[in-house]
């Protein structure tokens, strides 16, 4: 039961932290760009 409860927390902090950093690195190049373009 203690192994799954972190085992789910880890999953969650993991997950939060590729959706962060995709959401970093995919749509501020994407932001960048349109106001180049603007």
């Amino acid at each position: 039961m203690l192994t799954n409860k972190i085992r789910h927390f880890i999953i969650n902090k993991l997950t939060w932290a590729l959706s962060i950093t995709h959401n970093g690195f995919i749509i501020r190049p994407i932001i960048f760009l349109i106001g180049l373009f603007i």
